[in-house]
This record gives C-alpha cells, structure tokens and sequence, in this order.
C-alpha cells in the first residue's frame, strides 16, 4: 500500500543519469554510466531506493537521449514504487548539472523547490533530517557532506596518490556547524585559499575542513531555476552555483540597488540584460526590506547597506551509516566493498557476493569479492577484495588480490593479478604475473 508524502507536494524531486561516467570509461563497456552494476545491481537502483524508502514517490529522472530507451527497461525491471517521468537532454550536447537543470525549467516550468539527487550515489543518509534541516534554516540552498573518507588500504587498483591531490575546501562557522560559509571546490592541497575580511567578520570562529566529501544531494528554492535561465555561464552546480551563493551570503547591497530592483519589471531589454540575483529571490524578508526602502522609512536612504541575508547556505555532515559517490574508480571500488560486507551471499566465502548463474571451480577461495552475472571460476582460485564483472572467464589456478575485472574479460590458467585493472575483453595470458598494472583493451577493438 503506497502512503501518501505531502513532500511531493512541497518539493520537485530529480535525478541526473545523464552523465556520461568519463572517468570510468573503462568499466562502463558502452553501457549508461547509471546502469553500471555496483555489487550486481544497477547503480541508480541505490538512489530510487533511498527516495523511496523516505515515501517519495514521484520523481523527474534527466537521462541522455540516446539512453532512454535502455535505462527505462532497466528500471521498470526492478518493480520499484516510485513514479518517474523521464526527461532527456541531448547526446550530441556536453551538458553540465546546470545546464540539464536549465533544461527540465525549460520543458516542465517548476514550480516547487527542489531535491536534486545524483544516480551515483549509495548511502543510506537521512533524508528526513536533511528536509527538517532544510526548513528549520529557511535554507537558500542545502547541501550534503560526508565526513567518510576512503581508506587507504581501499584505494582502486593500478593507481598511486598525488603529493598534489585536490581537495574541498568547507568552511564552516564554529558557532554554528550547519551553515555553509566558504567553498572551494577541488583546489589542491598547497593552494592558497582566499579568505575575505567579510567572512570573519560574520563569523569569526570558522572551522576550515579538507576531510568532508559531497554527496551531491541538494535542496534549494525555486527562484534559484529563475536565476540559472538568466545566468547561463554558470554551468555546474558544484563548481560554479554553490560557491557563487555561499559568496554572496556576505555581499552588500546598497539601498539604491535594492531600490532599483524593486522596480524591475518593466519589460525593456535594458532591464533584462542587468537584473541581479536580488531581482529573482523570493522571500517575505527581502520583501519588507524592498518596501521599506521603496517607503523611505530609513533616516539616510542613500548610505544604508544590507547584507544579502536572504542567501543561506546550509550544510549537513553525515557522520554515520554510510555515503559513497561512484563518480570515479575509487568510488566504484569503495561502494562495491561496503556493499559486500553489509549483503554477503555466498556460504562458504563470508564476505563475498556471488550471481546465482556464476559458477565457481571446486576449492576457489573468496574474500570481499564480487562475481557478477554469467562468469565462470576455475578451480583452486584465490580472490581477495577484488570485482569480477558479467561474463568472465577465469581459469584454473589463478590468484588476484585488490584488482578490477570488466565484463567479458578472460584470464588463462596460473595467472597472478595484484592492484590491476583489467579492462572489458582483455586477455590475460596464462603464467602472467602482473602487479599495479592498467591491462587496457584498445578502443578500437571494443568497437
């Protein structure tokens, strides 16, 4: 019995699967980067599900044109509740998280504020508390951190560490850890970081942090749709949105301004060309302080200043259960590792997960290890932290440790893999011995 959520009411729930998984090429094998099986099911069944378990039941799902078709199958298959309405931007078009927002205002005029959730992600976060956090604050704009970093030992094969790794620099205010008041977003670790004399002045405790990982799971108003229609050199919503609005919190308006503003509906292309953010927020604060102006009541109309205070920007740090974005190969190792741990299947290797149409040789070993769809495992194999994807062949005899399979690969007989990714239909000649190695199948014979 579905029980019905006023949320859906309150708020426009979307998805973004239009991503094309760049950085994951290697693994993808020509699939939808939302359909990428992380611990043998589609990836974005780990976002439908976590909406679905917080009772939301309608949702708008942005996908690459050229994809509908497959992932739409995909996901009637897995029988969920949730009603989704597909939007498709184009596959010929490089379309950024803004610019696919831009285009589901265009088609469908939203109206509600927003809940935008990324179909890479697998984490079990409260969303009840985020939404209650979002309107205790009166938040512009809300935004989720893990304080989860991976662990060394769990680093994806065949890669080593920077010296110069980047980094998001959060700024927190010490007196008050959900407000979100500086962001740079992967800035490298030796990077001189601005901060304003306007920040410090607003909050002079301000807890800087490097170890928070965003989760890509957004609330934030309407207007702010508004706003990007207008404002199309803004093309990402981590990049380019968030850190232009937590920049803002501290800007001053003057009254002259706010004055003009409030006089920007004439429909001459002068107005248009120069409105400001004030010009699309909608809040009842912002409203008395424009009629106040418009009304005089101020003793020095020409000096007065205000903040923007109507831009609030809140964070909410997950400090338990679990968030991981599969965005890149660590990502991808990472969510298939929790996920192996928390749903073992297989009785006589704890740890593991096996497809029922896998078969396994007699004495092979498994530990923390996923085996995917239609594989077949030779005898005396030894697999430890490793992902085997659909439609492996693995003879006899082999051993791998920390290492990534890709679909349809084969590994002949006595072979030993450490730290190495193998990538779809690869070859792995018998008696190899490979350690901290990318084995990547040229593209043209992928094709």
């Amino acid at each position: 019995m579905m029980i019905e959520n006023r949320f859906d009411y309150e708020f426009h729930t979307i998805v973004l699967a239009g991503g094309r998984g760049s950085r994951m090429n290697h693994i993808l094998h020509g699939r939808p980067k939302c359909l990428l099986p992380i611990a043998n099911r589609p990836m974005i069944q780990y976002s439908l599900e976590l909406l679905q378990r917080h009772n939301i039941l309608e949702a708008f799902i942005i996908v690459l044109d050229n994809e509908e078709h497959q992932i739409k199958n995909a996901v009637a298959a897995l029988g969920l509740d949730i009603q989704l309405r597909f939007i498709t931007i184009p596959h010929t078009e490089d379309y950024a998280t803004a610019d696919s927002l831009r285009a589901i205002h265009k088609q469908e005029k939203l109206t509600k504020d927003i809940l935008l959730v990324s179909c890479d992600l697998v984490a079990d976060i409260d969303l009840d508390r985020f939404i209650e956090l979002y309107r205790l604050r009166n938040s512009t704009f809300l935004c989720a951190f893990s304080s989860q970093l991976y662990p060394k030992e769990n680093l994806m094969p065949a890669i080593k560490l920077s010296d110069n790794k980047e980094f998001d620099y959060v700024g927190l205010d010490g007196n008050d850890l959900n407000r979100l008041v500086f962001y740079e977003p992967d800035a490298m670790l030796n990077d001189s970081i601005p901060l304003k004399r306007s920040i410090f002045k607003s909050c002079p405790y301000l807890q800087l942090r490097t170890d928070l990982i965003d989760s890509h799971i957004y609330l934030f108003r309407n207007w702010i749709l508004d706003y990007l229609k207008h404002e199309t050199g803004i093309r990402s919503i981590k990049f380019d949105l968030l850190p232009s609005l937590v920049r803002k919190q501290f800007r001053r308006l003057n009254s002259n301004r706010s004055a003009e503003s409030s006089r920007s509906y004439e429909n001459d292309e002068q107005t248009k060309k120069s409105k400001h953010i004030i010009d699309f927020i909608r809040t009842p604060e912002l409203e008395c302080y424009m009629a106040r102006i418009n009304l005089k009541i101020s003793d020095n109309d020409e000096q007065e200043e205000s903040t923007l205070s109507s831009i609030n920007c809140g964070a909410l740090i997950v400090n338990t259960g679990h968030l991981v974005r599969v965005n890149n190969l660590t990502g991808f190792c990472e969510a298939n590792r929790f996920l192996v741990d928390q749903k073992s299947t297989h009785s006589q290797n704890r740890g593991s997960l096996v497809s029922n149409s896998s078969k396994l040789g007699d004495k092979t070993l498994l530990k923390r290890t996923v085996i995917g769809n239609n594989c077949t495992i030779g005898d005396n194999c030894q697999f430890t932290n490793c992902i085997i994807q659909d439609n492996v062949t693995i003879e006899n005899n082999c051993k791998l440790i920390n290492s990534v399979v890709c679909s349809e690969a084969h590994i002949e007989e006595n072979v030993l893999l450490e730290n190495c990714l193998v990538s779809p239909r690869y070859r792995v000649i018998e008696q190899s011995r490979y350690r901290n190695e990318s084995l990547i199948q040229e593209m043209l014979d992928l094709i």
